[in-house]
C-alpha cells in the first residue's frame, strides 16, 4: 500500500529535484498537460455521456467547442500549476531558507 502523506523531509528532497528542473517546465508539465489535459477530456466526456440528459448550447457554438474547451482546461491548469509551484516553494524556504553569505 502507498503513503498518502509525504514527511517533511521527503518533501524537501522531492522539492529540491523539482526545483532544478524549473519553473516554467512545472506549470508546463503539472499544471497545463497533467491537469489540464486530463481534466478536460474527462469533462468532454461527460459531455459526451450526459447530451441525452442534458440541454446544451448548439454544436457549433464556441462554448461548445472541444478545442476551445481544451484550451480553457490548459490555461486553467499552467494557472493551477503556477499557485502549487507558490505555495511549495514557500513550503520549502521556510524549512531550507537560502544560505546567505555575509
Amino acid at each position: 500500500m502507498s503513503k498518502l502523506k509525504v514527511t517533511e523531509e521527503e518533501f524537501i528532497e522531492q522539492w529540491e529535484l523539482t526545483r532544478k528542473r524549473g519553473f516554467l517546465r512545472y506549470i508546463l508539465v503539472q499544471g497545463g498537460l497533467s491537469w489540464g489535459i486530463f481534466s478536460g477530456v474527462i469533462y468532454i466526456f461527460l459531455l459526451f455521456v450526459g447530451k441525452n440528459f442534458i440541454d446544451l448550447p448548439p454544436e457549433g457554438s464556441l462554448m461548445m467547442n472541444k478545442f476551445f474547451q481544451m484550451g480553457l482546461f490548459i490555461i486553467f491548469g499552467i494557472f493551477l500549476g503556477a499557485v502549487i509551484w507558490y505555495r511549495n516553494e514557500k513550503r520549502y524556504l521556510k524549512r531550507k531558507p537560502y544560505n546567505k553569505k555575509k
